[in-house]
């Protein structure tokens, strides 16, 4: 194990900027963690005390993000599945971390994963990180190399392509799972509590939510080829939205500008062109039958092969055949909600209330 923490860090020093390569090398060594345990475990080492105090654990934390997460990804999500649990003393120290690295947005990938990390999380209220985390990943993701940002198929390494893994079937962590992570901890049970206590807190709560949601749309508009989560992020406004704007009809001019923002980005960026195809899809296709919804499913959520195979990919998490279904349910709510926020308000563009109406009318014809 101290031979393996020497190794990664060095790869972690190394090659900070190629998540690809980096996971490459923990898949070398990952076979040396036999438990969890482990990987908080302190190795003494002859050559002095090494970069993360001595625990991979304290390599995680205080490595850059990116690193982060891909260490994350490969030696807690694939080697122990994709929700794993943790013991209390382990989750203390992983929430404790959280409060000591709050920038390195890396670690709510495993937040992502851990229901009790993730059930923390929503009880100690921690929407000030939350929102600092969807600042930090506007960053990370403007600056990401476009090869990152611009297709969900995932990256391949050179022995993987001679063993005949195909790139769709790569898992490896990049800067749009940053934004997944965090959508996933802010829709968790726990979490979705906040929306209705801006409600009853002070307003300074009720902009927070305001400021999440902005975020959503504008980091979500430079992922738009990534739909599992852009899915996520309807998921996420449809839940919010009203709660948050909502004080827009007492005459809360920041809560009205920020609905006014939301439903011109909505109308004229990319983003809403997922809202777009998900009325698409309900028009044509009422979802009852198991194969309606795989249909949906592959419409939604699957490229073709740039071979030209006519093969069709899966991405990832988030593909169950419920997937379609719930996504064409929260695009709806969304809009119908900010239909029904924008009565209230004068001066509202009226180009995007008649297309969002005529696409609901031709969308939700009756049963």
């Amino acid at each position: 194990l101290a031979s393996c923490l020497a190794v990664l860090a060095e790869a972690a020093r190394e090659h900070a900027e190629r998540p690809e390569l980096l996971h490459e090398v923990a898949d070398r060594v990952a076979f040396r963690i036999r438990a969890t345990e482990d990987i908080f475990r302190f190795l003494p080492s002859k050559a002095g005390l090494p970069f993360g105090g001595g625990t991979l654990w304290g390599l995680i934390c205080e490595s850059p993000p990116l690193v982060a997460g891909v260490l994350i990804r490969r030696l807690f999500v694939e080697r122990v599945g994709e929700d794993f649990p943790l013991t209390e003393v382990q989750t203390d120290q992983v929430m404790w971390s959280l409060g000591e690295q709050s920038r390195n947005v890396g670690l709510l990938e495993l937040v992502s994963r851990c229901p009790s990390a993730r059930s923390l999380y929503g009880q100690r209220g921690m929407l000030g990180h939350a929102i600092q985390a969807l600042e930090l990943t506007r960053g990370f993701v403007l600056q990401a190399p476009a090869s990152r940002t611009e297709t969900d198929r995932a990256f391949m390494s050179t022995t993987a392509g001679v063993y005949g893994m195909c790139d769709g079937d790569a898992n490896f962590f990049r800067e749009p799972d940053f934004f997944r992570s965090i959508l996933e901890v802010l829709l968790c049970r726990d979490c979705q509590a906040w929306p209705a206590a801006a409600l009853r807190k002070t307003d300074d709560f009720g902009e927070a939510i305001r400021r999440a949601s902005l975020l959503t749309l504008e980091i979500g508009g430079r992922l738009t080829a990534f739909p599992a989560v852009i899915a996520r992020a309807y998921a996420f406004l449809s839940s919010v939205v009203y709660q948050a704007f909502i004080p827009a009809s007492a005459g809360n001019t920041s809560a009205g500008e920020g609905l006014w923002i939301i439903v011109d980005v909505l109308a004229a960026s990319e983003v809403g062109n997922f809202a777009e195809a998900v009325l698409e899809v309900g028009r044509k296709n009422r979802l009852h039958s198991p194969s309606d919804v795989l249909e949906a499913r592959e419409e939604l959520f699957a490229r073709r092969r740039p071979d030209g195979d006519g093969g069709r990919l899966g991405r990832g998490r988030g593909h169950a055949p419920d997937a379609a279904r719930l996504a064409v349910c929260h695009v709806l709510l969304l809009l119908l909600r900010l239909c029904k926020l924008s009565q209230h308000l004068g001066g509202q563009p009226e180009s995007f209330r008649h297309r969002a109406l005529a696409s609901l009318s031709a969308s939700c014809r009756p049963c």
